[in-house]
């Protein structure tokens, strides 16, 4: 697997995540070309401009896939792969409130799995934090100081179990 195989894998899961960022894929083809992969379907993904949309980019993201020899992911392999790919996002210092917004959509959405529960916790204490409550009851110990380290912690260890 290429380089950034997180992102490569990411990839891999667009059609299943509704939050998928498309600007992402053709980012990820662009680095292939720099790193000297080369394919008439790579170039044609590396292309895309904004604004980008995903009926349009879609066949060419599953069309580099397979030269790559690689398929889409769909099911419970996918949403591990973009938890995955939000956790280490986290721990890169990438957009922390975004990556923690996703996980907590997704948090949602799959009704509160326990080892979801605390990226669920530290969002809303984050909002309550920002909103200048002093003390939090969603994430005891929590302020505005450590709330970026409480929450790559919780990435690491979510990781450590995945």
């Amino acid at each position: 697997m290429p380089l950034n195989t997180h992102i490569t894998s990411y990839i891999q899961t667009h059609k299943y995540d509704n939050y998928f960022n498309y600007d992402l894929a053709v980012d990820w083809a662009i680095m292939l070309l720099e790193n000297g992969l080369e394919t008439p379907n790579l170039l044609m993904l590396a292309s895309f401009g904004p604004p980008i949309e995903s009926r349009e980019i879609s066949p060419y993201i599953a069309a580099v896939l397979k030269d790559m020899g690689l398929q889409l992911l769909e099911g419970d392999e996918a949403l591990s792969v973009i938890l995955r790919y939000y956790s280490t996002e986290i721990i890169l210092n990438n957009s922390l409130r975004n990556n923690l917004g996703r996980l907590h959509k997704l948090a949602m959405e799959k009704d509160l799995p326990p080892d979801l529960m605390p990226f669920y916790l530290l969002y809303y204490a984050w909002d309550d934090l920002d909103y200048g409550i002093d003390f939090t009851g969603y994430y005891p110990g929590a302020t505005l100081e450590n709330i970026e380290s409480l929450l790559k912690k919780e990435a690491f260890e979510w990781l450590d179990r995945n």
